[in-house]
């Protein structure tokens, strides 16, 4: 019995020498990756002036377009915020004999939707539809447009695209008292905002 117990210890000291050979060691370590998306927020135009041509006294002109507009306001934003579009002109039609007064020169937005393909209609975010027809000019910011409007597409945030906003435009040169012949001019400012 003596050697069958020697032969047991014997055969447990191999077994206990040999188990750390089975074993791993493990580390670990974290890696924290982080990045900045840059704030978008802008507004462009399709066109920088409009003409309306020649006009005589007592006549009505829209700014002539083959598009069905004259101008159009492309709004980009991801701040995930509401934003509005508001136009003003800068005073009366001006040259060096005299002014047209502003309440003749008058704004039309015909269209609200997204920039580019698929098109979706937002023009539930105009303040004043197309039927309402044309609006007379003022110093005044006046809204034109609110995002975050329509039910089907939220354009809170809505890049790469935009938001695009088209514009008519309309003149009536007055009769009485008539202007002097020259060249009138005045600024219409857009401006976007949160």
């Amino acid at each position: 019995m003596g050697l069958a117990l020697k032969k047991i210890v014997i055969l447990a000291a191999a077994v206990i020498i040999s188990a750390p050979l089975y074993f791993e060691s493990a580390a670990a370590g974290d890696l924290a990756v982080s990045v900045a998306v840059p704030s978008v927020f802008n507004l462009s135009l399709s066109a920088y002036s409009v003409d309306f041509g020649s006009v005589k006294y007592g006549d009505w002109k829209e700014v002539p377009s083959t598009a069905g507009y004259a101008n159009r306001v492309a709004c980009k934003s991801n701040t995930g915020n509401a934003w509005y579009v508001k136009i003003r002109a800068d005073g009366p039609l001006s040259s060096a004999s005299g002014s047209i007064p502003l309440s003749n020169l008058k704004w039309m937005s015909t269209y609200a939707g997204n920039a580019a393909a698929p098109y979706q209609d937002l023009s539930v975010g105009l303040k004043n539809k197309p039927a309402d027809g044309y609006i007379v000019f003022t110093t005044s910011d006046e809204l034109v447009y609110s995002s975050g409007t329509s039910l089907v597409l939220n354009d809170n945030s809505n890049l790469p695209d935009g938001t695009e906003v088209q514009f008519k435009y309309s003149l009536q040169v007055p009769d009485n008292p008539a202007p002097l012949s020259g060249s009138y001019s005045t600024v219409i400012r857009y401006t976007m905002t949160e």
